[in-house]
């Protein structure tokens, strides 16, 4: 299934928030730990990429990129604008997400808990209520 990088940092914000709410064993919470682990892989590529998007776009001077007083890289306005938007673009980037569901949803769920695990750990198409085939 096709998700941006957007999508699945916010899913993977959201997820760890729910696991920490969520500690009992259940095949929901194991479905969402290992969406969890999909989704850090995916956060590992963004922030690569981001890194080497600010080093790209850094001001140079004598072979050196130019750093502020708290340790930051300094942009031009120009390059600013153009680091942000190479960045807008990444977030907005389908990649594929292949998604581990759960055998079964044993417990009704919020409608908060609904909107963050529909198309990640709910089945699109379903309502979140019933069992499901991993």
């Amino acid at each position: 299934m096709k998700k941006t990088n957007e999508e699945i940092l916010e899913f993977l914000g959201g997820a760890r928030q729910w696991l920490a709410r969520n500690p009992e064993d259940s095949k929901l919470r194991y479905a969402v730990s290992r969406n969890v682990k999909i989704a850090e892989k995916v956060q590992k590529r963004v922030q690569k990429a981001i890194d080497r998007l600010n080093i790209e776009h850094a001001i140079e001077k004598d072979g050196k990129l130019l750093r502020n007083d708290r340790g930051e890289f300094e942009y031009s306005r120009e390059e600013m604008l153009k680091r942000t938007d190479a960045i807008e673009e990444l977030m907005q980037t389908e990649v594929d997400f292949d998604p581990y569901y759960p055998t079964e949803i044993t417990r009704e769920l919020k409608e908060e808990e609904k909107d963050l695990l529909y198309g990640f750990v709910i089945k699109e198409g379903t309502n979140g209520s019933e069992s499901t085939s991993g």
